[in-house]
């Protein structure tokens, strides 16, 4: 009976049949045996085999760790393929957010803060409008100008009286030039309520924490930046979204 891979007249039906001997000669013609490993051939010497054992370098080894290829880790007890279109760190595509948003919101905010905080030297509070009568509470020990609504109307005209009824010393304002350099300055002693007088009247008329004028330069500084810090962060922010929605 001829069997599934066999000629009629017996002949294999696929390649060519060899005996031992030619089998042989051609594994040593075409160089196969020369790159199977022996026990004496290892650097461990073969442990785990018996003396003069061959190593079948097709054997699979469980604790062999194969290299990283086309993107993906080795796979082993503490390691997980991770797909190569897929980010290792995903959180990493919202830095570049963050770091836009922090530009365009807080540093300017901190900066503008400061400004304000030069020019008023710190002193908390708000300007207080007068009414015709002129009187005012205003708290103890504190630095204060007095501001008119119209331009180059001279407020250090103005007189001031403590809560006792004393007078209290009106200065100019000094380091402006021009109109603004007539705006008046005084200090309070006592908390309590003063009392303010002016050429033409104190209708309209501000008092507030005194602008400290010789700071100007480091103002305008402070406030360049803050425009520039406001411009890079929203740079920023439109490129951050941008690689956020590809890395999506």
């Amino acid at each position: 009976m001829v069997g599934p891979y066999e000629n009629e007249d017996g002949s294999p039906r696929y390649g060519q049949r060899l005996d031992p001997e030619e089998l042989a000669a051609y594994r040593h013609t075409h160089g196969l045996d020369a790159g199977i490993p022996t026990s004496s051939s290892l650097p461990d010497g073969g442990q785990g085999l018996p003396p003069g054992g061959e190593v079948n370098p097709y054997r699979y080894d469980p604790q062999a760790v194969p290299p990283a290829r086309h993107g993906l880790r080795p796979v082993g007890p503490r390691t997980a393929a991770v797909p190569p279109w897929r980010s290792p760190r995903p959180r990493h595509r919202w830095r570049l957010l963050v770091v836009g948003l922090v530009t365009m919101v807080v540093l300017p905010v901190v900066l503008l803060v400061s400004s304000a905080l030069l020019l008023t030297g710190g002193e908390g509070g708000s300007g207080v409008a007068l009414s015709a009568s002129g009187g005012v509470y205003l708290g103890a020990s504190r630095q204060l100008a007095i501001y008119s609504p119209g331009l180059g109307e001279d407020t250090s005209r103005c007189a001031v009286t403590d809560p006792a009824g004393a007078p209290v010393s009106v200065t100019p304002l000094e380091g402006m030039g021009g109109s603004l350099s007539t705006i008046g300055t005084f200090t309070t002693g006592v908390e309590g309520e003063y009392r303010l007088s002016c050429p033409q009247g104190t209708d309209g008329v501000v008092v507030g924490p005194r602008a400290y004028t010789e700071r100007f330069g480091i103002i305008a500084v402070l406030v360049v930046a803050a425009l520039g810090c406001g411009l890079l962060g929203l740079g920023l922010t439109v490129g951050g979204l941008v690689r956020a929605v590809r890395r999506r």
